[in-house]
């Protein structure tokens, strides 16, 4: 009951501070209450009068997708206001596919390199990293001058990863899991599958383990490193999304005792 009566608030909230010009309509002289009225955005929605009555008045009535977007565009919400609007109705909004991001506001790039003791990488859609800290670097060491870094690609065509990586074949089969089901949404995407016809070429691991259908919502286990330059750590793998872009993931590698900490540490002094 509290969900539905936030609901249709919010509803006639919108619907108060939009005017009929700003909607399109023509304007008329005589008006009780500013905005518009409920036939005006049940018209625009091309939805019946009487169900968006109900709506508003926070009813206990049936609300699909495509309606709920046909309102959103009625009112003229923000992406923001629909994802509200959908959150309090208890459904999902239908997600946009937006272009492959490949540029990045200064400001996300700051916070990357601003995990002081920390492996922080920025990635895309595609897990192309486009933004690293010196520790990711040092830790990694593929970033630097390879204007193709790919995360997937790192863990499974560069040899760099399986030298610096004890546990490297329950790490990538854990990461396929992970991009599996975080790229799921994109699988009709050209770039999603160039992705997976290339590394089923280059990579025969990636070749036999990839039609298992392996899944993870997590990093499960820790990697476990033998780095050149400071010898064993232990790191876990967390995953950040970018409030302001959704297609953005920070990943921030956290070492898992004090000794790996300190030897994190030595690589960036």
């Amino acid at each position: 009951m509290e969900r539905r009566k936030e609901l249709a608030t919010f509803l006639k909230t919108r619907r108060v501070q939009l005017s009929p010009i700003e909607a399109g309509l023509p304007a008329t002289t005589r008006r009780r209450t500013p905005g518009l009225r409920r036939e005006e955005v049940a018209q625009l929605a091309s939805v019946g009068l009487t169900w968006y009555t109900w709506l508003e008045q926070g009813r206990n009535i049936s609300v699909s997708p495509q309606v709920l977007r046909g309102v959103s565009r009625a009112l003229q919400l923000s992406e923001t206001e629909q994802r509200h609007l959908f959150e309090l109705a208890n459904l999902r909004m239908p997600e946009v596919l937006n272009p492959l991001v490949n540029s990045v506001d200064s400001r996300v790039v700051a916070i990357v390199k601003g995990f002081d003791g920390l492996a922080a990488t920025l990635i895309n859609q595609r897990w192309d990293v486009l933004a690293w800290n010196d520790t990711a670097q040092e830790l990694c060491g593929n970033y630097e001058g390879n204007a193709n870094a790919n995360i997937l690609y790192n863990m499974f065509v560069h040899p760099e990863a399986r030298k610096r990586m004890v546990n490297w074949e329950e790490q990538a089969k854990s990461l396929l899991g992970l991009f599996r089901i975080e790229a799921s949404k994109f699988i009709e995407t050209d770039w999603y599958l160039k992705l997976i016809a290339d590394l089923t070429v280059e990579s025969p691991e990636f070749r036999e383990w990839w039609p298992q259908q392996k899944i993870c919502k997590i990093m499960g286990t820790s990697k476990h490193y033998n780095h050149p330059k400071i010898g064993e750590l232990f790191i876990e793998t967390t995953l950040l999304e970018v409030q302001d872009c959704p297609n953005l993931k920070i990943i921030v590698n956290t070492p898992i005792d004090e000794e790996s900490a300190r030897k994190l540490k030595l690589l960036t002094q």
